[in-house]
C-alpha cells in the first residue's frame, strides 16, 4: 500500500507543479500582437465585355471594348474589333500577346473625318505589359462605311481598318 500512496503522491506533485501563475508583464514593455493570417493575394479582375459596343455608333465605346478583351485575355472578343479579310482572329492575337502579363491598351482621343461613303477615327495608342514594356505603340483607325445602301452590317460597325498595326 505504501508503493501505491507514494504514486499517487507523486502523480499529485507533477500535476499541480505544472500550473504556475504567469508572471506579470512589467508597464514599461510592450507586449507582441497576435500576427494576423496573412490575406489571399488578389486574383486578376476581369473587366465584362461591354458586346453592344460593337453596334455603336461611338468609336470610342469600341476601342474601350478592345481594351476590356485584350485585358482579360478574351482573343477572340478582340479579334471581333478586326475588319473581315484583315487576318487579325483571336489565334493571332493569342500568339501575339498570349504570353504578356496585363496586357493593357491606352489610347488618345481622335475625331470622326469622313471621306466617300466612309467614317473614320485615327487615335494614338500604347499597348504595354505589367512591367511597362511597350508591346506596340501608334496609330490605331476605326472605319466604318456609312449607311451607304447595301453595306453589310460588319460594314457599318466601327472596325480597324486595313493596314492599322495589331496593337
Amino acid at each position: 500500500m505504501r508503493w501505491g500512496v507514494a504514486v499517487w503522491l507523486a502523480a499529485s506533485l507533477a500535476v499541480t507543479g505544472c500550473y504556475r501563475k504567469p508572471a506579470p508583464v512589467p508597464e514599461n514593455v510592450a507586449t507582441i500582437a497576435a500576427i494576423p493570417e496573412p490575406e489571399p493575394a488578389p486574383t486578376a479582375t476581369r473587366v465584362p465585355l461591354d458586346y453592344a459596343a460593337l453596334d455603336q455608333k461611338d468609336p470610342d465605346r469600341v476601342l474601350q471594348f478592345y481594351a476590356s478583351a485584350i485585358a482579360n485575355a478574351d482573343w477572340l472578343g478582340a479579334a471581333r474589333v478586326w475588319g473581315e479579310g484583315s487576318g487579325v482572329d483571336g489565334p493571332a492575337l493569342e500568339r501575339r500577346y498570349g504570353h504578356v502579363d496585363s496586357p493593357t491598351l491606352q489610347y488618345g482621343r481622335g475625331e470622326v473625318e469622313g471621306a466617300a461613303g466612309s467614317l473614320y477615327y485615327e487615335v494614338p495608342a500604347t499597348l504595354t505589359g505589367a512591367s511597362g514594356a511597350v508591346l506596340g505603340k501608334g496609330k490605331v483607325t476605326l472605319r466604318r462605311v456609312n449607311n451607304v445602301t447595301g453595306a453589310t452590317p460588319s460594314q457599318l460597325r466601327w472596325h480597324f481598318a486595313a493596314g492599322t498595326p495589331i496593337i
